[in-house]
């Protein structure tokens, strides 16, 4: 059965409403850009430019992006308290709470610092969901949490500003922080899709326009939920019956259904039903529309079941071409199922053991600090089914391959 990764010969209407929110993206962050340059000339004030030596406005220029950058961090620690707080308010539950890489979890033992990352993601607070009542459940408040804590912040700093007064440097940087956590606010308060990942306007607008997307979108929460504390991926089934491959109305411009399709997948992997979560990587793979972040997901994924496969050079470098490559390269630090791959890279492609080993070391010191207990069951799981298998073909002599020469440069 012959795989086809999706040519992007037409444009729909949805490619190009993502390429104007990506574009839009670029906009604001290289005003952004600007108003953090010209911060740094105007907040130590006109007359210090005047009178101070190169080395001195040059310090002093670094001190200012030094701050701004604090300022950037504590948006991104608010918008996250934000979304917690309204979110218990709303009768959530704490799960996790994750600024960068450094994320609390809770454990049924208490709560545990651990390293986690999400590309394209600066933080994430993510609470186990009440109860799903006929339909309906509270979400908005929720989601609108971070975009209120920007704001609040934003008008805090604006008013700081005005009272210290703008002939202080003090008062000056004031306003700097507030047109920067205003970009922060705007970031994610007008509906966008950049760099594959959806703000939360984009959440709150297409789920209010798409009952079936709350009903993903609590799935998503609980599930996600219930496998931090220890559930293994196929002891959830139960959640995705009525949700099936044939729904369509589980369209593919909405973020949320890949996401199904990445919890059907996960289960078949806990049960090693590896075919089967292949025709389901297929079928998402097959849709335009999908996210970039979920389509290198996806992608990974094929690449592994190539892997354990039928392990084709020609199929294996048509897919981890270089823009997976660099994908794989950014998530292996912190994503366990990337390890996972690269383990079985080594060790079925490869034949390089000696690297395979050290794959598998890493894999398990990654799992130590990995925040989802039921993914690490999962995952260690299918590293031992990989750990049984005999490579099943040989790399001819002085064969350099395309990802040999990309591991070179």
């Amino acid at each position: 059965m012959e795989d086809k990764i999706p040519e992007n010969n037409q444009e729909t209407k949805q490619d190009v409403k993502k390429k104007d929110n990506s574009l839009f993206a670029i906009i604001l962050s290289l005003m952004q850009g600007i108003v953090m340059g010209l911060s740094a000339i105007i907040v130590p004030g006109s007359e210090f430019v005047k009178k101070s030596e190169l080395g001195e406005f040059l310090l002093a220029m670094m001190a200012v992006f030094v701050l701004l950058f604090v300022i950037i961090t504590l948006n991104v620690i608010i918008h996250e308290l934000g979304h917690l707080l309204c979110g218990i308010k709303s009768g959530y539950r704490f799960v996790s709470y994750r600024v960068f890489n450094v994320i609390l979890a809770k454990y049924n033992d208490g709560k545990k610092l651990k390293k986690f990352s999400i590309p394209g993601t600066a933080g994430q607070s993510v609470l186990e969901p009440p109860a799903y009542d006929d339909g309906r459940y509270p979400y908005k408040l929720y989601l609108m949490g971070g975009l209120i804590g920007n704001i609040i912040l934003t008008a805090i700093f604006a008013v700081l500003g005005l009272v210290i007064g703008l002939d202080t440097i003090v008062g000056r940087f004031m306003i700097a922080a507030a047109l920067m956590s205003l970009f922060t606010y705007l970031t994610n308060g007008i509906p966008l899709v950049a760099g594959g990942v959806a703000n939360d306007a984009y959440d709150i607008k297409s789920l209010g326009e798409d009952e079936l997307g709350k009903r993903v979108f609590w799935i998503s929460l609980d599930y996600n939920a219930k496998t931090q504390f220890g559930a293994r991926p196929a002891e959830l089934k139960g959640y995705l019956d009525d949700l099936s491959l044939e729904n369509r109305k589980l369209s593919y411009d909405n973020k949320l259904t890949p996401s199904v399709l990445a919890m059907k997948a996960a289960m078949l992997y806990d049960e090693l039903r590896f075919e089967e979560a292949g025709e389901i990587i297929k079928d998402a793979l097959g849709h335009k529309e999908l996210l970039s972040l979920y389509k290198n997901e996806f992608l990974c994924e094929k690449l592994f079941l190539e892997l354990i496969g039928e392990c084709d050079k020609a199929k294996i470098e048509k897919i981890y071409n270089k823009n997976l490559r660099a994908y794989m390269s950014y998530t292996h630090k912190c994503m366990i199922s990337k390890s996972r791959i690269m383990y079985a890279y080594y060790k079925l492609y490869k034949q390089d053991m000696d690297k395979a080993n050290k794959e598998l070391i890493f894999f398990n010191r990654l799992c130590r600090n990995y925040p989802n207990l039921g993914e690490i069951a999962s995952e260690k799981a299918i590293v031992e089914y990989v750990m049984g298998m005999t490579p099943h073909r040989q790399e001819a002599d002085g064969d350099v391959t395309d990802l040999e020469k990309g591991e070179k440069q």
